[in-house]
């Protein structure tokens, strides 16, 4: 009776987070654009300039070498959490 119990207040209160928590619809992350770097081409098709707010280049997963993504990986696994307070 008391693991019935406690497997529905679980169960609610999953629901409860996943319905008031602010995530994107899945249409939006089809159509997601993120800001990228704005690049002044002269009329030969080479680079004159650029400018951004965020300097990002889009990469495809292919394009990210597996040394790269597990450094990133390593560093997030390590990185000290805020909830300690360190």
């Amino acid at each position: 009776m008391l693991l019935g119990l406690s497997s529905l207040f679980g169960v609610m209160c999953g629901l409860i987070l996943v319905y008031t928590i602010d995530l994107p619809q899945m249409d939006d992350l089809v159509r997601y654009r993120p800001n990228t770097t704005t690049e002044l081409l002269d009329i030969h098709g080479r680079e004159i300039g650029s400018f951004a707010l965020e300097r990002r280049v889009v990469a495809s997963v292919r394009g990210i070498s597996t040394r790269a993504a597990a450094g990133a990986e390593s560093r997030l696994r390590t990185r000290p959490s805020s909830a300690t307070g360190a």
